[in-house]
C-alpha cells in the first residue's frame, strides 16, 4: 500500500504490512421527516469510515521496536491536517482520501511487534487514480464507470453571446445561468465543490437555483449532456466505487 506517495515497507527493512482492512461499503445515515403516510426521506448522509493497517515490526529489541514505531508515526502523519491519497494493496489503480486517526502501541511477542495504524476516511468511496474525460461541440456522451455516481467538472467555451445558458443531462436540466455572457467565455461547473465560474471568476449570483442540480445523479453508464450553446464542451471525472 501507499499513503501520501510513500510505501511504508520502504521505511525500514524490518517493517512490513500484515494486513489491511478497508472501509467496505460506505455507511449511509438516512434522514426522514414525519409524513401523513409514514416517514419521508429528506436526506442521505454518507458517514466516515476507517482504513486499518496492521504493521509488523521485526525488531530485535523493544527499543528498536519503539524506534521503528516513530518512523511509522512520521509516515502516517505526514499529511498533517489534510487528507492524502491512500492506495490499497488489493485495489491498484484506486485510492481513498484519508488522514491519520490513531496509532496503537507496539504489541511485542518474541522479538517481533505489531501495531495498528488507523486512518479516517471522511468519504469512504474509492476513486480512480486516473481521470476520464469526454468532449464535444454543444453536446457530449460521457461513459461513467465504477459503481457509484461520479462528481465531474463540466466546462464549455461559449460559441455565441447569450443572455441565458442551459445544460441538460439525458433531457433533464442540470444548469441554468441567467445574465449576459460573451462569446469565448469559459463556463466551468465543479460538482464536488459546488462552484460555478466564468473565466475563473465566480458567478453563483447568475445561477438559477430552481433549474440547477449539482448532483443530479452522474450514475455509471452512458449519458448525453447537451447545451443551449454550440460551443466546445468537456467533462472530467474520476470513476467511484462503493
Amino acid at each position: 500500500m501507499w499513503f501520501n506517495d510513500v510505501d511504508p515497507c520502504k521505511l525500514h527493512p524490518a517493517i512490513s504490512i500484515m494486513h489491511e482492512i478497508a472501509p467496505g461499503t460506505a455507511k449511509r445515515r438516512v434522514v426522514t421527516v414525519a409524513g401523513t403516510d409514514g416517514e419521508i426521506v429528506s436526506d442521505v448522509i454518507v458517514e466516515a469510515g476507517e482504513y486499518i493497517v496492521r504493521v509488523n515490526i521485526a525488531g530485535r529489541t523493544r527499543a528498536e521496536g519503539w524506534a521503528l514505531r516513530e518512523k511509522i508515526a512520521a509516515w502516517a502523519g505526514s499529511s498533517g491536517n489534510r487528507t492524502a491519497k491512500l492506495v490499497p494493496t488489493h485495489r491498484p489503480g484506486r485510492y481513498y482520501d484519508a488522514i491519520l486517526s490513531s496509532i496503537g502501541d507496539p504489541q511485542f511477542t518474541r522479538g517481533f511487534a505489531t501495531l495498528d495504524v488507523t486512518f479516517l476516511v471522511p468519504r469512504p468511496i474509492a476513486l480512480s487514480a486516473s481521470r476520464s474525460s469526454a468532449a464535444g461541440a454543444g453536446r457530449m456522451t460521457p461513459v461513467i464507470g465504477g459503481s457509484a455516481p461520479a462528481r465531474p467538472v463540466i466546462a464549455q467555451t461559449l460559441d455565441s453571446d447569450t443572455d441565458a445558458l442551459t445544460w441538460t443531462m439525458d433531457g433533464r436540466t442540470i444548469l441554468t445561468v441567467r445574465g449576459g455572457l460573451a462569446a469565448g467565455t469559459r463556463i466551468e461547473m465543479d460538482t464536488t465543490h459546488e462552484s460555478l465560474t466564468a473565466d475563473g471568476a465566480r458567478i453563483l449570483h447568475m445561477l438559477d437555483p430552481q433549474h440547477t442540480k449539482w448532483r443530479p445523479g452522474y450514475a455509471p453508464g452512458r449519458h448525453e449532456i447537451a447545451s443551449s450553446d454550440g460551443g466546445t464542451m468537456e467533462m472530467r471525472w474520476r470513476d467511484e466505487w462503493l
